[in-house]
């Protein structure tokens, strides 16, 4: 299209407060999307919207653009300025029915939530004390604010809490744990309000509460999932809904038998199918098996009919660089020229992810009610279609080489099999969907190998060997890390691949990059039922995506993850990765010292980002100026003593907007990692670790360097949570809920005979910044310490303890309060935390 080149369109700013003549130019149209109508324009997809209004959503009378939230205590604020909250009367009077909340600044009358209904503008919320009140909150087109904290939800304080002890000691009330947007705004906005971002980042990172709530809700509903009748379904539809994905369930009529929907299949890709040849095979199947089938083979017309429609916006040339781009730009940051606005588009909603997600949700909710492991039968069948082969193989051992890339849907019934291929994965770009079943056995998932020079790597490694792309030339920046751009075990790149190994017998899983549940522009779901599984990979792998989701979903059993880079529950911009695995004691490995991709804090060590870590794309340097905040990488380990071992960046961390979770269900853990790990985290991102029982033991064998254990750096906020055993904790500097450069590091024990041994004395609840005078914005919003120990008898270990010691209180800073570094800690036997 023609447009003009110099904002001649533009006569009401966008967000702007409606003038009395109306919205006019390019945002027409007026709409009230929170304290007072906004100027705005209609949407289609969020690749329609400017810097600020980022996000496209149905309001009631079509898509419009909707603005950036600010914080939830500063719409709180507004809202109260607009009447839409009763603050308390000055002796906390509050109208009959309702008590007042808070104790700083906002002091609210909320009234009980009546079996946990509240009037319109306001939601339920727990209070320390047992049940519910309504909170005042303004409207939230994505339902985040219910979910994750009503705006006003900071007036619930705990009094007598640590956390309220601890915020009181500083100056500072539940209210005030947040980034302003007012400072945050003083940034570039190509920053502060970049138009990749999730729509829940803003809230889970400006409100630190928010934060620990999402991480809290999604190790809950995800072992909910695990114990339901959906437990690969559901975690997808989870991770679609964090993703921003939304899509329209399809109409769709069951076909009378297997013969109809292989028809229909091949009706839908233009063709004419041969119905009583097709009646000739489907009926050489068991009835039961064939009519466990059909509705999988339904699913498989609806995604891929929803695949063409998905990139139904690109030209061929289009399909061809996102295919791989999409995905190598989140792992070696080349592939897609950004400058391009078509490729930016394609990256903000052209693509439509979100019909993707909604047809792997239907496929994988027909495997899982097909039962399939009740029917195995030494049967075959193979019919082509124009979406590649729909072939079913029997109980016996069976091998599967290159000649299957391709496939549409495989269903092997049984036996130990190996598979040679692009199993369940899309191997082109004209190949949208791939499904591979696999009901039993002892199975073997690889590649035929081409060897490499470049494979051999230091004393005591063992590289994965190359496949035909071989691997880099080394570089100073990078190690010879493979260039394989062939994805296999579950992975979707701009469309749908899944691999679902319903059998509890061991497998192995063996791939380079983009593979094991990996999501590009699509959705890759690796899921396996249990057995004790060695998962082996380099980058891009075992849950991880690029604007897309992606799944490695493993029921239980002692189970073995490798990888090197980008991995492990990882996500790059607006994209969802997660690693569940059910129960075992598994060893999930980040390579730290074959440095395959260099990392810039610890040149001897792999810039991991791994075990729960989201990465966005920093473009100070780039000619494109293209900045993308991180999407949400997260691992769940439900149960079992489990063992993490990786370099920089892992172990619950964020970059650039980016949140990374590692959710732990107990047993007795290790943890070995170098800097910005186990919760450390660096420019406006979130991390949060909870660990929730088990004698655990931090960094015996790693290098400690830097920020880790709760440390929050550049506008971060990291979360730490451990909630019982007698741990062991290493830590380097800004650790131990540390806050540095307007960051935020909260650090919590709940219980546990503990003992804490630091490097240095910026740690256990310190706060510091390295230019005092002159960091304006970051004396403004302050950079916030928090150590809270709350039971147990512990010891202290570092050069210099001063006032660090078991039931106990201190303050820490570097330059102190006139700085704004507010640093404190809290040792208190009996204490009650007030989380």
């Amino acid at each position: 299209v023609c447009r003009p080149t110099g904002g001649s369109c533009i006569d009401s700013a966008p967000g702007e407060a409606c003038p009395p003549a109306g919205c006019a130019g390019r945002f027409d149209r007026c709409e009230e999307v929170g304290v007072g109508p906004r100027c705005t324009s209609a949407c289609q997809v969020d690749a329609d919207c400017p810097i600020g209004l980022r996000r496209c959503r149905d309001l009631g009378a079509g898509p419009v653009c909707v603005p950036d939230e600010a914080a939830p205590p500063e719409r709180c604020a507004a809202l109260i300025a607009a009447g839409g909250a009763t603050p308390c009367g000055t002796d906390g009077a509050c109208p009959s029915g309702a008590a007042c909340y808070g104790s700083g600044a906002t002091r609210l009358c909320l009234a009980p939530a009546p079996a946990g209904a509240c009037p319109d503008g306001e939601a339920p919320w727990p209070t320390p004390a047992g049940g519910e009140v309504c909170v005042p909150t303004l409207p939230d087109p994505d339902g985040w604010a219910r979910a994750l904290a009503p705006d006003c939800a900071c007036v619930i304080d705990d009094p007598g809490s640590m956390l309220d002890d601890a915020l009181a000691a500083i100056g500072r009330d539940r209210c005030a744990m947040m980034f302003p947007h007012r400072i945050l705004d003083a940034f570039d906005p190509t920053i502060t309000h970049d138009p990749y971002r999730l729509s829940w980042t803003d809230r889970a990172h400006s409100y630190w509460p928010a934060a620990l709530t999402l991480a809290e809700d999604l190790a809950s509903s995800l072992d909910a999932a695990a114990d339901g009748d959906h437990p690969i379904s559901a975690p997808v539809r989870q991770a679609a809904q964090l993703a921003d994905l939304r899509w329209e369930p399809p109409s769709d009529a069951p076909s009378a038998d297997l013969a109809e929907a292989l028809a229909r299949l091949i009706e839908a890709g233009g063709e004419t199918p041969d119905r009583a040849a097709l009646s000739a095979e489907a009926g050489a199947l068991p009835a039961d098996l064939a009519g466990a089938l059909t509705p999988i083979v339904d699913a498989l017309r609806v995604a891929a009919i929803a695949r063409r429609e998905a990139i139904g916006r690109l030209v061929d040339a289009e399909v061809e660089a996102l295919f791989d781009g999409a995905s190598l730009l989140a792992l070696d940051g080349s592939g897609l020229p950004l400058s391009q606005d078509n490729v930016r588009g394609a990256l903000r909603g052209d693509v439509d992810v979100g019909r993707l997600a909604g047809a792997a949700v239907g496929l994988l909710e027909a495997i899982e009610g097909a039962d399939l492991e009740a029917h195995a039968a030494d049967a075959s069948l193979t019919v082509e279609t124009p979406f590649g082969v729909v072939a079913v193989r029997g109980t016996g051992p069976d091998t599967y080489d290159a000649s299957w890339d391709g496939a549409l849907l495989l269903v092997d019934l049984g036996g130990d099999d190996v598979y040679r291929h692009a199993v369940g994965a899309t191997s082109s770009p004209t190949h949208g969907v791939s499904v591979a079943i696999d009901v039993g056995g002892v199975d073997d998932y690889g590649y035929a190998p081409t060897s490499s020079p470049l494979d051999d790597g230091p004393p005591g490694h063992r590289r994965l060997p190359s496949d035909a792309a071989g691997r880099a030339a080394p570089t100073a920046r990078n190690g010879p890390f493979s260039r394989s751009t062939t994805s296999r075990q579950g992975a979707g790149r701009l469309g749908i691949g899944l691999l679902v190994d319903l059998g509890p017998e061991g497998d192995a899983y063996r791939s380079l990059r983009m593979s094991q549940g990996w999501g590009g522009l699509g959705v890759g779901v690796l899921y396996d039922r249990g057995g004790d599984d060695v998962y082996e990979g380099e980058s891009g792998v075992q849950g991880g995506g690029a604007f897309g989701v992606g799944l490695l979903i493993d029921g239980g059993g002692n189970d073995h993850y490798v990888t090197y880079h980008a991995s492990q529950g990882f996500a790059y911009a607006r994209a969802v990765g997660l690693l569940y695995d059910g129960a075992g004691d598994d060893d999930y490995l980040s390579v730290v010292d074959d440095v395959l991709f260099v990392s810039a804090q610890d040149p001897t060590s792999n810039s991991s980002f791994s075990q729960g870590a989201g990465f966005g794309r920093r473009a100070d340097s780039t000619p494109d100026r293209t900045f993308m905040s991180g999407g949400l990488g997260a691992l769940r380990d439900r149960r079992g003593s489990d063992r993490y071992t990786a370099g920089v960046f892992a172990q619950a961390t964020g970059y650039w907007y980016g949140a990374g979770m590692l959710l732990e269900g107990g047993g007795d853990d290790h943890y070995d990692g170098v800097w910005y790990v186990q919760s450390g985290d660096a420019h406006f991102a979130i991390s949060v670790l909870l660990e929730a029982a088990g004698a655990d033991d931090y960094n015996q064998l790693a290098t400690r360097r830097n920020v880790a254990i709760g440390g929050g750096h550049d506008f971060s906020v990291a979360w730490f949570v451990d909630r019982a055993g007698d741990d062991v904790y290493r830590a380097p500097g800004i650790s131990f809920g540390g806050g540095n450069e307007g960051g935020a590091g909260l650090f919590v024990d709940l219980a546990g005979a503990d003992r804490y041994d630091a490097t240095n004395g910026r740690s256990f609840g310190w706060a510091g910044i390295d230019r005092p005078g002159e960091d304006v914005g970051r004396m403004m919003s302050g950079t916030v310490g928090v150590f809270l120990e709350a039971d147990g008898v512990d010891t202290y270990v570092r050069p210099e303890v001063g006032d660090v010691a078991n039931d106990a209180s201190w303050r820490q800073a570097r330059n102190g309060p006139d700085e704004g570094e507010l640093g404190v800690g809290l040792d208190r036997n009996g204490g009650r935390a007030g989380l």
